[in-house]
């Protein structure tokens, strides 16, 4: 397992580099996210360029920059700015059809790594075409994907299987999801059972999400990130039984949030 972080400052992205974080998750996704997302409990910072830039000059950790969804006035000016300002992979926000994605790639022509934020319900409809194409990695956005199936929890991509289908359907690309805290936290959804999840899924990278930096302190970071290593290296341990009994726990809290 991987671990990416969203930084808000020089200084923590200078901390996430020296502790072994392997990414810097720098969101630059802004066209429609705020609509998308109202009333829900989502995160809206993104970074500026000059803020990108700073943090380019100032650490040698790789940089994944999240560009808006693709809009064929701005996707060619945001993918110029994400390599000017040192975007070492790029990440496409919100794809919803295939065709989206098949013009940000030509877009890009191959000159960085290509992303797919998957996080849509219809881009679900034409998966196994879309891992077909010429991109490299992925991240499953439960938060937008609950959105645009009308769920009700953060959690029912991963109950009813919709998950284990994207990982199993773009078994040859690098997926992630999931965003992580500190190990002993986590609600309504504990770490422990995310983490679980993950483990069972062979998720191949997490973010270490933006309340990280509300329940840890900076100076605490490199603790906090041995023992989250620590836990997936001990889940790698455990037997079937194991998981059996975390899923049951998933599910029961699956359970109370759907009744709320």
């Amino acid at each position: 397992m991987k671990f990416w972080l969203f930084p808000n400052s020089i200084q923590e992205a200078i901390a996430a580099q020296d502790l072994g974080c392997e990414a810097l998750f720098i969101d630059w996704e802004t066209h429609g996210k705020e609509t998308r997302q109202s009333g829900f409990d989502t995160s809206l910072r993104t970074l500026s360029m000059s803020d990108t830039l700073a943090m380019r000059n100032s650490t040698k950790v790789e940089m994944v920059v999240r560009i808006n969804s693709y809009n064929a006035h701005s996707t060619p000016d945001d993918i110029a700015k994400a390599i000017d300002a040192g975007a070492d992979r790029i990440l496409l926000a919100f794809a919803q059809e295939i065709q989206e994605v098949e013009k940000f790639l030509s877009l890009l022509n191959g000159r960085l790594p290509a992303g797919i934020m998957i996080e849509s319900e219809s881009l679900l409809m034409s998966l196994e075409d879309v891992g077909r194409l010429p991109w490299s990695f992925g991240y499953i956005g439960l938060n937008d994907l609950m959105i645009s199936r009308g769920g009700k929890h953060l959690w029912g991509a991963l109950r009813d299987g919709t998950v284990k289908h994207i990982m199993q359907t773009l078994d040859e690309k690098t997926i992630g999801f999931g965003g992580l805290t500190r190990v002993d936290g986590g609600a309504p959804m504990p770490f422990r059972l995310l983490g679980a999840k993950q483990a069972e899924l062979d998720c191949k990278f997490a973010v270490l999400r933006r309340s990280f930096h509300q329940d840890v302190e900076l100076d605490n970071w490199g603790i906090e990130l041995q023992k989250i290593r620590h836990f997936f290296n001990d889940l790698a341990l455990q037997d079937l039984m194991f998981f059996e009994e975390a899923n049951k726990e998933f599910e029961a809290i699956c359970d109370i949030l759907e009744r709320s």
